[in-house]
């Protein structure tokens, strides 16, 4: 008896779940969508752990642009590789990837330097589209298109991402639940006082989380302050004074 062939998902439409918000401020649809095969230079990604952040719940509520409905919000996560377009060799099916909502073209000049990690070829926005393409991947069961949020969208079982959005994780060791905090929490404050000259200037700035104050701190600073108000706490946002 000969063995069937595996059924394969890669260049097919996936019907899958995912909480789609249809309207700003209430309640998320856990809804069956079809998700697209991935175009050039994308991957399309099975989630299997992802985080809310504030983020996610100010996009939910918002009401004018750049809030549009249908959207998928989501972008914290963790995932593995289901299948890649073409011209992709930075990953392959069965990776484990973090999606990161900052790109990384790898050839502009900002995304070359280790002062930058703001991409000049693909500028951060509240698109909801890919960055390459300017198109959805997602429809809902009656073929009506669902956006994207911050080229992430990882409230669905599976997503379509841009290369440029994805880094593999080196140690799949790491707890996704983990791990899929690197998302957002820590490339947010990345580099942040990159461009201080060494002169001795005192700066002030809100950062987002401990880890991109520890960066900072240790990266470009000689001594770092927190202010916290006495009704603040240090895993709040925290405002720094800082000395160059």
């Amino acid at each position: 008896m000969e063995d069937k062939p595996k059924r394969t998902s890669e260049g097919q439409h996936i019907r899958c779940k995912a909480a789609v918000c249809r309207k700003p401020g209430e309640p998320l649809s856990i809804e069956e969508i079809i998700v697209a095969p991935p175009m050039p230079r994308e991957a399309r990604i099975r989630i299997i752990c992802t985080s809310l952040c504030h983020s996610d719940v100010t996009f939910w509520k918002l009401q004018d642009p750049p809030a549009i409905f249908p959207r998928i919000l989501g972008h914290e996560a963790i995932g593995v590789v289901e299948s890649v377009g073409e011209n992709v060799t930075e990953v392959t099916k069965g990776d484990v990837v973090m999606p990161i909502f900052l790109p990384d073209c790898g050839e502009c000049i900002d995304c070359k330097s280790s002062k930058s990690n703001f991409c000049s070829k693909f500028p951060f926005k509240v698109s909801p589209w890919m960055p390459r393409y300017a198109t959805s991947r997602f429809t809902d069961l009656k073929g009506e298109i669902i956006h994207h949020f911050l080229f992430i969208s990882s409230f669905s079982e599976y997503t379509v991402v841009d290369i440029a959005n994805l880094n593999k994780i080196i140690d799949p060791k790491i707890p996704p639940s983990m791990a899929c905090l690197f998302s957002c929490g820590v490339s947010t404050g990345s580099n942040l006082f990159s461009l201080m000259t060494d002169g001795g200037a005192d700066y002030c700035f809100e950062c987002v989380g401990m880890a991109s104050l520890v960066h900072e701190a240790y990266a470009s600073c000689r001594k770092v302050f927190p202010s916290l108000s006495p009704s603040q706490s240090v895993q709040q946002n925290t405002s720094l004074h800082c000395h160059t």
